[in-house]
């Protein structure tokens, strides 16, 4: 570099070095964080430079700026070596600043979006929660149809909806684990808003969001859409048209499924009370899949989960995982829950007013026959009640009924008392007698713990419900008995009432294969079984396709019909 330099002054004409003082000027406009640039104010042409008084010569200007570069750079280079990496993909500044936004942000955004039913056939509850409060909002619109194609969102006529806001504390649960705040127990769940969107359109589509409005703005969900059943036609009007066309489509179709669970299902140890991980295979995101492709291909009315949804006993964040996962179809299909022992037996603390189904007693339900324990891990009810609108005609999530198209559902709770003259007895006595078999000729009751099973001798709390209510369910001719509990599919012969099948009773399934691990074992041999199945994970399927004919079937992962059966009644 010197010699370049060297020959440069020699061979160059011998240009002074100018001074700031006779030939620049500072701009003080011109800064950047408080140091002046320089601008150039050289006027003097070439053909003057003689004229110009000579200073002594020296390197010319360029050289005294590349000699300390040229020192210096291979040392740049060294020093570049020896620092880290930077992370792949990610500037600092910019990643951390992504991050902070989104744990904020998050608290707002609308998550657990589901919809349920209401009492009202045109009402539909739509929920969803919060990290932090504010004001519900839901944006809802009914979809027209113009030639063939929906018209564009922005011409629809759109109503805002407002709701009501519920949270949980660890203090509500009845008992640990659920009430210890410590690591792996409760998690504060956040706020939980209800909007209910009534005089819905029979059979409209519709498409709405979610919003939580706090100060001038509102933090809004995406867009989900859902479809309306079918007015209630009564049974004549339905076998009318399916004898016009017998290859219509079903007036009511719904999934059935117990016993789901999450990626990780927690129990307790009855000695320590601790939680641990059960063994087993368990496949609930495969049939949260199953059912969400199933809707994709076809129209459902509802999803009926019997019991045991989560299996968080007691472990608050599973509570979570299970709504992340169910939010894909339950955004878009009404989603009616019963209370399984997974979700309320206890053995203490329900007294003073904590157990939301308002029995007085610190246990709930034990009676000296059963074996109810503790299998909530203490929650009692809480989580389920707040996380899940049912109709109101009851006593909330516990015991309800509500009606579809051709088909009055009665929903019951194993978990409770059923004896003669118990509040839920009473009830479910003074609901039958209120059905209209010519507006819904099919009569569904639905519960937990079924009263048929494989272990039908040994199964104590089944034998007593047979005691309990058969008779009044054969009084008031119940088609179909729907259950769970056992982690297998079972169906038995139709009109089985006294252990009798074709005796005037109902059918008995059980699909408690919505996730949980299968029992296994071998195949059940009672008499009155005519399908057993503990090796597929699956949902059960009812088409109504008029006032006599339900096809049931039973889809396993995979979309594979396992069992299937035509269920006939003579309504005349």
């Amino acid at each position: 570099m010197s010699n370049m330099c060297d020959e440069w002054a020699e061979s160059s004409i011998a240009a002074p070095l100018l001074s700031a003082d006779d030939h620049h000027e500072y701009n003080d406009h011109d800064k950047d964080d408080g140091v002046p640039s320089r601008k150039s104010s050289v006027t003097t042409s070439p053909l003057e430079i003689n004229e110009v008084e000579r200073q002594p010569r020296g390197f010319p200007t360029l050289c005294l700026i590349l000699t300390p570069i040229a020192v210096l750079l291979p040392l740049l280079f060294v020093l570049a070596s020896l620092l880290p990496p930077p992370p792949p993909h990610a500037p600092p500044n910019l990643q951390t600043s992504t991050q902070s936004l989104s744990l904020a942000d998050a608290l707002e955004v609308p998550t657990a979006i589901h919809l349920g039913l209401a009492s009202d056939v045109d009402a539909r509850y739509i929920q969803f929660s919060t990290g932090v409060q504010g004001k519900p909002i839901v944006e809802i619109a009914k979809k027209i149809l113009h030639r063939n194609n929906y018209i564009n969102a922005e011409s629809l006529q759109w109503t805002k909806l407002t709701g009501s806001t519920t949270t949980y504390s660890a203090n509500d649960m009845c008992q640990p684990p659920a009430n210890k705040q410590e690591p792996g127990y409760f998690v504060p769940p956040g706020y939980w808003h209800t909007v209910k969107a009534t005089h819905l359109e029979p059979h409209s589509r519709y498409i709405y969001r979610v919003g939580l409005a706090m100060g001038q703005g509102v933090r809004w969900s995406e867009y989900f859409e859902f479809q309306t059943d079918a007015p209630l036609v009564g049974h004549d009007t339905a076998h009318y048209h399916r004898t016009l066309d017998p290859s219509s489509s079903p007036l009511l179709t719904f999934l059935a499924l117990g016993d789901q669970g999450c990626e990780q299902q927690p129990s307790y140890d009855d000695e320590t009370v601790d939680l641990h991980v059960r063994p087993g295979k368990a496949a609930p995101h495969d049939v949260a899949n199953l059912i969400t492709s199933l809707i994709d291909n076809q129209t459902i009315s509802s999803i009926h989960h019997i019991g045991d949804l989560s299996y968080a006993n007691g472990a608050g964040h599973l509570w979570d995982v299970y709504m992340s996962m169910i939010q894909p179809y339950a955004s878009r299909v009404p989603i009616v829950v019963a209370v399984g022992n997974h979700e309320y037996d206890h053995t203490d603390g329900g007294d003073n007013g904590k157990d939301p189904s308002g029995v007085k007693s610190t246990d709930g339900f034990q009676p000296y026959w059963g074996d109810f324990g503790q299998d909530s891990g203490g929650e009692c009810g809480v989580p389920l009640s707040k996380r899940f609108a049912v109709p109101e005609n009851g006593n909330g999530v516990y015991w309800y009924s509500f009606e579809q198209p051709l088909v009055h559902t009665i929903v019951l709770s194993s978990e409770h008392n059923l004896t003669a003259d118990s509040p839920q007895y009473n009830w479910l006595n003074q609901d039958l007698q209120a059905v209209n078999r010519t507006t819904t000729p099919w009569l569904i009751v639905e519960m937990h713990r079924p009263m048929y099973d494989k272990y039908q001798q040994q199964d104590t709390i089944a034998v007593a419900m047979e005691y309990e209510i058969e008779d009044l369910l054969y009084e008031h001719n119940v088609d179909i008995v729907l259950g769970a509990h056992f982690h297998s599919y079972l169906r038995t012969c139709d009109g089985l009432f006294r252990g009798k099948c074709n005796n005037g009773g109902p059918i008995h399934i059980i699909v408690g294969t919505g996730g949980a691990p299968l029992d296994g074992g071998s195949h059940a041999t009672s008499p009155w079984i005519e399908k057993y199945d503990a090796s597929h994970w699956g949902v059960g399927k009812a088409s109504v396709l008029d006032g006599s004919l339900l096809h049931w079937e039973f889809v396993a992962l995979g979309g594979k019909v396992e069992d299937e059966f035509l269920i006939t009644r003579n309504r005349r």
